[in-house]
């Protein structure tokens, strides 16, 4: 997980969403990545994030605005899929 300018972010949250029901699949934080989390597949999952700036939290989802409009990743049964995100 990178901000803008490319500089790896600290102290984030990320929250795996199944893409169907909204329910949360799985999370990772800390201070430092890369972070790995145990998603079962095969199922569609959205990504939402927390990060903590200078004036409060960042707060959004993957490839969009909210839920309904973010951006929906395929995990599949078997192997390990790869997500680099960088906070818009």
């Amino acid at each position: 997980m990178r901000t803008p300018t490319g500089v790896p972010a600290t102290g984030y949250t990320l929250v795996f969403h199944n893409a169907v029901t909204g329910d949360i699949m799985g999370s990772a934080s800390g201070p430092y990545g890369p972070y790995r989390t145990r998603l079962f597949g095969p199922q569609r999952v959205t990504v939402e994030y927390y990060l903590p700036g200078t004036t409060g939290y960042v707060h959004g989802w993957y490839g969009g605005q909210d839920p309904a409009h973010a951006t929906a990743l395929t995990i599949p049964a078997r192997g390990m899929p790869h997500l680099d995100l960088t906070i818009p």
